[in-house]
């Protein structure tokens, strides 16, 4: 009699060892997945900001480079390698690292006539204000598809010409 309640306390404790032992595999899974995909989804944060970042430096040098030659619209960066330098190419990015569309667009700056503040940023002509020759808005927008939801980093800079006669 002795040995069968011996053993029966045997089988619950190798029950409860494995009930501990069950939840203690399920947290650590579910924890390693949870950290996979936040490393993916921070990999493609990162790869974003940084196709963000190169357009629109691309977009500030080449604007410095001939002022006059780009009109307000929609661009993306192309290497001219006859020229070898970036350009802005007409049109938006598709498929960039077969994930990413990409576009730069440039903006005519408006400025009050009073206080010379930035009050409207137009593809057109000055409704209010008047055009301020020597600056323009640079807007970089990248945006992509991440588990079935629509993401987008969206960028502006201001930029500055001093060398217009």
């Amino acid at each position: 009699m002795r040995s069968n309640r011996g053993s029966g306390f045997i089988i619950i404790e190798i029950l409860l060892s494995l009930v501990i032992l069950s939840m203690v595999f399920l947290t650590l899974f579910s924890t390693i997945s949870f950290l996979e995909r936040r490393t993916v989804r921070s990999k493609y944060d990162s790869q974003a900001a940084s196709y963000v970042e190169e357009a629109t430096e691309i977009a500030h040098n080449t604007l410095l480079a001939d002022w006059n030659a780009y009109a307000n619209g929609t661009y993306s960066p192309a290497y001219d390698a006859d020229a070898k330098q970036w350009v802005l190419a007409v049109g938006e990015e598709t498929q960039l690292a077969a994930r990413f569309t990409r576009k730069v667009e440039l903006f005519t700056v408006c400025r009050s006539n009073s206080t010379g503040q930035q009050v409207e940023v137009t593809t057109n002509l000055c409704t209010t204000g008047t055009k301020d020759n020597y600056s323009r808005i640079v807007k970089t927008t990248l945006e992509w598809e991440e588990a079935g939801s629509q993401k987008e980093i969206v960028a502006e800079l201001l930029v500055f010409n001093a060398k217009l006669p």
